[in-house]
């Protein structure tokens, strides 16, 4: 009878080696996709939250910007390596390493069936204090520069001077000339320091520190200095016109101030008069003319509110804003309804068959050294 038994065992084996191979499988996957270690040990070797900076960010700026257009004021490609920086600095890789492998460590006990619920909270406030100075760091920048000048401050500042200036006796002062004049009184380390006055003040309206945004940059000074430049500029030009006019006599030129328009030049000017007495014979002021004409149209100041900020966002973003800033000052707690309600989006059968899913793994789980039981029997029955 020996050979029946020895037959007998053949099928045993085979049963043996698949249901060994089977649990030995589940067992290795309980011990990999079943445990949060494994995911925080892949993702590090993976060396994934430097990849996020180094490959995926740049790339996904550049499809950004493909997306967009034009419609950008400042063009990514210009400010690309300088916002990844931004970014990096602001959230660096341990930070994200730290977080991700929280959630994990919550998430996947969750999923596994072990426990009922988990929290996640993950906190911003402290990052707006590394964005700002990050931020300011960038924005020296000459597109930065640029885009504040042209689109910001000069715009504030020229809104009601209009396209070009005329003054009396046939001068006139173009925008451009405005605009030139403004820029070399508003040098880069004076718009830096506004520029980081700000920054800041934004930063603490973000964090809550402040309900509201109320800045004001004073330009007074900056404004007198400009009018002293078109001034300037002002008088070169009708000293080129006087200079172009012919010479006359007195009688000549007595006549013609008689019949002169106001604000007009004469057709001549008399022989041995300089530029002085010309100014004078015609009570020419060309300061007075410039601050008149130019400089009760320029503020003294340059006042930006959290009105004008929800304004430049549009409404459909002015609730987006208010998130945002609840979301820095309090943080964000992530929960299993949450999840629950991120997977119920797909009806409730998505939610139903998770469920199941959990269940199902936790109960194998449960009894995997049961499992185990199987094969050792098998193994027994194989040894008698």
């Amino acid at each position: 009878m020996i050979w029946l038994r020895r037959i007998l065992t053949i099928p045993l084996i085979l049963i043996f080696v698949i249901i060994f191979i089977s649990v030995l499988l589940i067992t290795q996957l309980n011990g990999t996709l079943g445990s949060s270690g494994f995911y925080k040990a892949q993702l590090r070797r993976a060396d994934t939250y430097n990849w996020i900076y180094d490959d995926f960010m740049p790339v996904a700026l550049d499809e950004a910007e493909e997306n967009q257009g034009s419609d950008l004021p400042i063009p990514i490609r210009a400010i690309k390596d300088d916002l990844v920086s931004v970014i990096k600095e602001t959230l660096p890789p341990d930070w994200l390493q730290s977080q991700t492998e929280n959630a994990i460590k919550a998430i996947v006990p969750y999923v596994v069936g072990d426990k009922d619920s988990f929290s996640i909270h993950i906190q911003l406030r402290d990052r707006i204090d590394l964005l700002a100075p990050a931020v300011i760091e960038v924005a020296s920048q000459q597109e930065i520069y640029d885009y504040l000048m042209y689109e910001l401050i000069s715009n504030a500042i020229l809104t009601n001077v209009g396209q070009a200036v005329d003054l009396p006796f046939e001068v006139t002062i173009s925008e451009g000339e405005i605009f030139s004049a403004i820029t070399q009184v508003l040098p880069p380390e004076w718009v830096q320091e506004r520029l980081s006055e700000v920054i800041y003040d934004l930063a603490d309206y973000m964090k809550g520190d402040t309900d509201r945004v109320d800045i004001v940059v004073a330009l007074a000074d900056s404004k007198t200095a400009a009018l002293d430049r078109i001034t300037s500029l002002a008088d070169q030009k009708l000293r080129t016109a006087f200079n172009a006019l012919p010479e006359c006599n007195q009688a000549d030129f007595n006549q013609a101030l008689l019949n002169l328009p106001p604000g007009s030049l004469p057709d001549c000017r008399p022989a041995g008069l300089d530029y002085e007495g010309f100014k004078n014979a015609l009570g020419i002021d060309v300061a007075s003319s410039v601050d008149q004409m130019i400089g009760d149209r320029m503020p003294d100041s340059w006042v930006y509110t959290d009105a004008q900020l929800r304004q430049s966002l549009g409404e459909d973003n002015a609730e987006l804003l208010d998130k945002a800033r609840d979301l820095i000052a309090n943080g964000n707690t992530i929960t299993e309804a949450d999840l629950r309600d991120a997977i119920s989006d797909d009806g409730d059968t998505g939610l139903q068959t998770f469920d199941d899913v959990r269940h199902g793994i936790h109960n194998v789980r449960t009894w995997l050294w049961a499992l185990w039981l199987i094969p050792v029997l098998l193994l027994v029955c194989i040894g008698l």
